[in-house]
């Protein structure tokens, strides 16, 4: 595994609020947005997430009640996050 899912989410956040300069408000949502993938995704290596994986987040999610527009905006920011990745950290595909 690369590095920690933790510590990418942190790179990114900063590459959004630092280099982006996105607001600290929009930093936050996102970073929330992606915690919530790693917490489904049960520490799972990021670089090894398939579609199947993610779909099947969106599932479990949808079944909690979450509306379509908070699942679209949580779509967003994780595909986002892995476009970083692979421009970043040598990742190899986005699942999203």
């Amino acid at each position: 595994m690369s590095s920690k899912p933790e510590s990418l989410v942190a790179a990114y956040i900063h590459h959004l609020t630092y280099e982006r300069r996105l607001s600290p408000l929009t930093s936050e949502n996102y970073a929330r947005d992606i915690r919530v993938l790693l917490e489904y995704l049960n520490k799972e290596d990021l670089e090894q997430v398939q579609l199947l994986n993610i779909r099947h987040v969106i599932a479990q999610l949808h079944g909690k009640g979450l509306s379509g527009r908070s699942l679209s905006r949580m779509l967003s920011a994780w595909r986002s996050f892995y476009n970083y990745l692979i421009r970043k950290h040598n990742f190899r595909h986005n699942p999203l």
